[in-house]
């Protein structure tokens, strides 16, 4: 097994030489997981920020997509590097928007997408988040 896969999904999360575990995971559980769902989160979170403001302030969007890219090192969530982050180090949303609008009112507009978005500020800022054992 070199590690290499026709899924995108398995590509995302793989880590050159240490992709054995994503391989393991996606045969025995073949829907999304957990980070999967997450950049699904923020990918529908952005874009429907972006299509209400949108609206809101009259910029006509005739089409609208987005590719998000998650980088996570394996190495951290499986322990075997403690000096390497758990979840992931970076994530990348890429736009295709059909416009009729100029490019500078397009960006305009994806900057508040990103400033009113929930789950992007979920992401970008620290979250107190306690765990308990309730019985």
């Amino acid at each position: 097994m070199d590690g290499s896969s026709d899924d995108a999904s398995a590509d995302l999360l793989s880590v050159p030489g240490h992709n054995a575990f994503w391989f393991a995971w996606s045969v025995f559980h073949p829907g999304a997981n957990a980070v999967e769902f997450a950049l699904a989160a923020l990918a529908s979170c952005l874009t429907g920020t972006l299509a209400y403001y949108g609206a809101a302030l009259g910029i006509e969007l005739e089409e609208v997509s987005a590719e998000l890219e998650g980088f996570m090192d394996m190495r951290g969530m499986l322990g075997v590097d403690e000096s390497t982050r758990n979840g992931l180090q970076q994530i990348r949303v890429d736009y295709r928007i059909k416009s009729p609008e100029p490019r500078e009112r397009i960006l305009e507009l994806l900057g508040v997408a990103q400033k009113f978005s929930p789950i992007y500020d979920l992401m970008t800022n620290p979250v107190p988040v306690s765990l308990s054992l309730v019985q």
